[in-house]
């Protein structure tokens, strides 16, 4: 199936929109989860499809999405 996102950077921009409307600050290792809990969800309610294109990775502190890690850690800047 594909899925209905093109990319895991656009849901993760939209959690870090919401978290600068409510004031709440979204970690790097908050927004991992997030995007992992998110995909679970969609999947759980729309028969396995995937909300976005990801694969997560398996590490001590969550599931990471390995194209968001690939080359480096993201930059994230708080205003």
């Amino acid at each position: 199936m594909t899925p209905i996102v093109s990319s895991t950077f656009d849901i993760a921009h939209w959690f870090l929109q919401r978290g600068e409307l409510s004031r709440t600050f979204v970690s790097p290792l908050k927004l991992q989860r997030l995007l992992y809990l998110a995909q679970a969800q969609y999947a759980g309610q729309h028969g396995g499809a995937s909300l976005m294109l990801s694969v997560f990775v398996v590490s001590e502190v969550a599931p990471l999405d390995y194209r968001a890690i690939e080359h480096e850690p993201p930059k994230v800047s708080v205003r």
